[in-house]
């Protein structure tokens, strides 16, 4: 080989070295990966509160939710209420992964910290459902926040396209887990693809919150009403106040302009108390005028009730 080509490949060895050195160095070491699970109550052994909490260098998580017992394979009841302090270990198997988790026991409380091992074959799952390769960090956010096959599985059955992998972390992320997806879908809520679901999500738009409107009056609102009822604050008890004052009903565009001008079920008693004839009540745009010219006297804490 002649010299100058000699120099050239070694120089473009040591480049290559130092990028992979740089690569390596770039990554995070793997999650802090801290947990605790506290009985709930006495009469139901087999339900506990289990909290998840994961740090890395650039970032921080915490997760805390109603868990059976038998889900974390090797604790048991006895161990979670001995009196003295004892040693526990036990594992948590999610489709992307296991947490192998140790620590110690007593008085119906434990904490400990724990390891994650990522289940390769469920990379080769998401694949063979079009969701993408998926590396050792995606699959720990998705066995973090429980999104495995019965998730990308439901997504295809209500009709889905098929999601990345950074929405399925999001996702995940932000709340919206298995059982929102269900409820919702059983709801009759079906949203253009799951990163538009995440966006409800994050309104606070929950089964919940639906379900609250129905009882209200409001049989299946659009996606966009419930955000937009949402946003401005359309609550059940703003609802049933207006209901009391025999306001039951209305289009929500019409809820919402009361809301977001301040027209809160005292309001109305009183302007239907001094300004209604003939038993007649007030229309709702008269109610928005009479508020906006501050026609009546407005008592201290009105606008937010």
């Amino acid at each position: 080989m002649p010299a100058r080509f000699a120099r050239l490949a070694v120089i473009a060895a040591a480049t290559c070295a130092g990028a992979i050195a740089l690569a390596a160095s770039a990554q995070e070491a793997p999650p802090r990966i801290d947990w605790q699970v506290e009985r709930i109550d006495r009469d139901t052994p087999g339900q506990v509160q289990l909290t998840f909490a994961y740090r890395t260098e650039t970032h921080s998580s915490s997760d805390s939710h109603s868990a059976q017992l038998a889900d974390l394979a090797g604790l048991t009841d006895a161990q979670l209420a001995s009196p003295t302090r004892a040693m526990v270990r036990f594992a948590i198997r999610r489709d992307a992964g296991e947490f192998d988790c140790d620590g110690s026991a007593r008085a119906d409380y434990a904490s400990g910290t724990c390891d994650f091992h990522a289940n390769t074959a469920f990379a080769g799952f998401l694949t063979s459902h079009r969701v993408g390769p998926a590396g050792p960090d995606d699959l720990f956010q998705l066995a973090y926040n429980d999104i495995g096959r019965a998730y990308v599985e439901e997504l295809a059955r209500q009709g889905y396209p098929a999601p990345s992998v950074d929405d399925l972390r999001r996702a995940g992320q932000h709340g919206v887990r298995l059982a929102y997806l269900h409820d919702l879908g059983a709801a009759g809520y079906h949203a253009e693809s799951l990163a538009a679901l995440t966006r409800l999500r994050d309104h606070g738009v929950s089964l919940r919150y639906v379900t609250e409107l129905r009882a209200a009056g409001y049989a299946h609102p659009s996606m966009e009403e419930l955000l937009r009822a949402r946003d401005h604050g359309v609550s059940a008890s703003f609802l049933a106040g207006l209901a009391d004052q025999g306001y039951r009903g209305l289009p929500l565009d019409t809820v919402v302009r009361l809301r977001d001008h301040g027209v809160t079920a005292s309001f109305v008693a009183r302007a239907n108390a001094q300004l209604a004839q003939d038993g007649h009540k007030l229309q709702a745009d008269e109610l928005i005028s009479l508020r906006d010219r501050g026609g009546l006297y407005v008592r201290a804490g009105d606008r937010d009730r």
